[in-house]
């Protein structure tokens, strides 16, 4: 579940703030894919990623998911696929993200206008 209260810095949202998402992502051996869904936000996403980090810590991004690099602008829902380089800002492959994710924790991050640090965060668990 992505919330406004993972946000790290925490995000400006005016009283009252219905933002929320839903992540769904799997990994088959030789690709990882993430759909993630959004509502309510202060404004229409510019952006959204996969970072590296632990749950309270802000981390690098390493898939674009929507809204930068070679990913598409950022409708009401937006997908992702790791199987090469083409969505990785760092340029690097599969297997590394996957281990990065495993290693140090994975979180999806949605940047609104008004909150370019992320306006709702949620952290992926299960990573394999």
């Amino acid at each position: 579940m992505l919330t406004v209260d993972q946000g790290v810095p925490a995000p400006t949202v005016p009283a009252g703030y219905v933002g929320a998402g839903a992540a769904t992502c799997s990994a088959d051996g030789t690709r990882f894919s993430c759909e993630v869904a959004y509502t309510g936000l202060t404004s229409a996403p510019t952006a959204a990623h996969i970072h590296i980090g632990s749950a309270g810590v802000a981390g690098n991004v390493r898939v674009n998911l929507c809204g930068a690099g070679t990913a598409p602008a950022c409708p009401g829902t937006t997908a992702g696929t790791i199987t090469s380089g083409a969505q990785l800002p760092t340029g690097g492959t599969y297997a590394p993200t996957l281990t990065s994710m495993q290693e140090f924790g994975a979180f999806v991050n949605v940047h609104t206008a008004g909150n370019v640090g992320g306006e709702i965060r949620g952290q992926l668990f299960g990573v394999h």
